[in-house]
């Protein structure tokens, strides 16, 4: 009896050793230093934000910066990593595993794309709609400063809120840290390690920012404890969260669908100008 209630409770829908990754040991050390290399990028970022501010379109977060949004997360966070291992031998749509293959390594033509059935594509619809309750406090806010702008110019800041934190946050963040640095982790660490390693790297990356540009929830600058409590806290519970969903299932669209939820609430809230 407790046997089986132990393998329930840590099944695998596709193990790491069932996934084709060429050279775990190498990858996972690349993507480690990596990483760690970002934290200390996310600490320039902050300084030159801080120095030259850019914000689109007078947005009032600073993730909506142009340089946040193209250097920071679109070139270094999402095309570096994704050239890099490129550069290493994978195809584009093997780069990130998301349960394509079975136990045994083996690729069948259903599991070798990211094809979504409808059954995907509600999980995913649900997982987005979570992602945005988190946020639920701020429906009302966008609706009232929604009545300030003229219809063309509240679609167009609808749409970058929309698209900005799904191409510099909800893509990168899960297909680097979930995808590529957890299960190459879980390779050559074991699965304890991948998930709480990934979600501490997760989170570091977040604090020299906001420690120097926090505003609200997220803390205030110069003040770290606010930020690791605004921030560091949050972000280690939904990493950890993130990370035992993905170590279980091994499917990437739904948190990327929850991520953006979550991402997309505050996104639209700063591009109609509201305090974050």
């Amino acid at each position: 009896m407790l046997a089986a209630m132990w393998r329930l409770i840590t099944w695998q829908r596709v193990p790491a050793r069932g996934l084709r990754l060429r050279q775990p040991g190498l990858e996972a050390a690349l993507l480690l230093g990596y990483a760690t290399v970002y934290v200390g990028f996310s600490w320039l970022t902050g300084l030159e934000i801080r120095a030259n501010p850019r914000p689109i379109l007078g947005a009032t977060s600073f993730t909506s910066d142009a340089f946040y949004v193209l250097g920071f997360k679109l070139t270094a966070l999402l095309l570096v990593p994704l050239l890099g291992f490129r550069l290493l031998g994978y195809r584009l749509r093997a780069i990130v595993p998301d349960g394509l293959a079975d136990a045994g390594g083996v690729h069948t033509p259903e599991r070798a794309r990211w094809g979504l059935r409808a059954r995907d594509w509600l999980v995913a619809a649900l997982a987005l709609a979570v992602g945005a309750l988190l946020n639920a406090r701020h429906f009302g806010p966008i609706l009232t400063a929604a009545q300030g702008f003229t219809l063309p110019a509240l679609a167009g800041r609808v749409a970058l809120g929309l698209a900005i934190p799904l191409f510099t946050a909800a893509l990168p963040e899960e297909i680097v840290y979930r995808g590529l640095l957890q299960t190459r982790l879980e390779a050559v660490a074991g699965r304890i390690v991948a998930v709480i390693g990934t979600a501490l790297l997760f989170t570091a990356w977040h604090l020299p920012s906001r420690f120097l540009l926090a505003t609200g929830v997220e803390g205030r600058a110069g003040d770290f404890a606010s930020v690791v409590m605004g921030t560091g806290l949050p972000v280690f519970v939904i990493g950890l969260v993130f990370g035992l969903l993905y170590d279980r299932y091994r499917r990437l669209v739904p948190l990327i669908a929850a991520h953006w939820g979550i991402d997309a609430v505050v996104g639209v809230a700063a591009m109609l100008r509201l305090p974050i």
